[in-house]
């Protein structure tokens, strides 16, 4: 071994990792006609974006890891531009969420727990029914989810 503690060979193990990535997305209607769900005429959606394509979206997640036993992550989840309706009457807010984990492991045993939108963000939606309504009914996100997982090996 080395001074260092690393044999010649061995690989220094990742105590600090980053992905991130991002994607510009252009989902729309090249050539499309059908009924107005409001006036029953016939519309060509030409140029409209198709309905929960957001636009823009990215990710990134810094991972840590203190030791071979524990690790702690955060990330972050971006949604922009969005409608839920073919027409695009219905606009969906951007948003951003932010997720992070911390696991441990010790001889048969492997701890994770997890946070979802860890702020709690309560103003993005999951889905619509009716969009061609005066009212839509918007289903809204899930607020914070918190989830423990335990793997044991035997």
């Amino acid at each position: 071994m080395g001074e260092s503690g690393w044999s010649r060979g061995q690989s220094v193990p990742r105590l600090v990792s980053l992905r991130a990535g991002y994607s510009l997305n252009d989902a729309t209607y090249r050539n499309f006609v059908q009924p107005d769900p409001v006036t029953g005429e016939h519309q060509n959606l030409r140029g409209k974006q198709v309905e929960f394509a957001p636009r823009h979206t990215g990710s990134a997640w810094l991972g840590l890891r203190f030791s071979e036993r524990l690790g702690v992550g955060i990330g972050a989840r971006l949604m922009a531009k969005q409608f839920a309706d073919p027409e695009n009457r219905v606009h969906m807010p951007d948003y951003a969420l932010v997720d992070t984990s911390a696991w441990f492991k010790s001889g048969r045993a492997h701890v994770i727990l997890s946070v979802r939108n860890l702020f709690d963000e309560r103003g993005y939606y999951s889905s619509v029914i009716n969009q061609w309504a005066e009212n839509p009914q918007v289903t809204p996100g899930p607020g914070r989810e918190v989830l423990c997982t335990l793997r044991l090996t035997l």
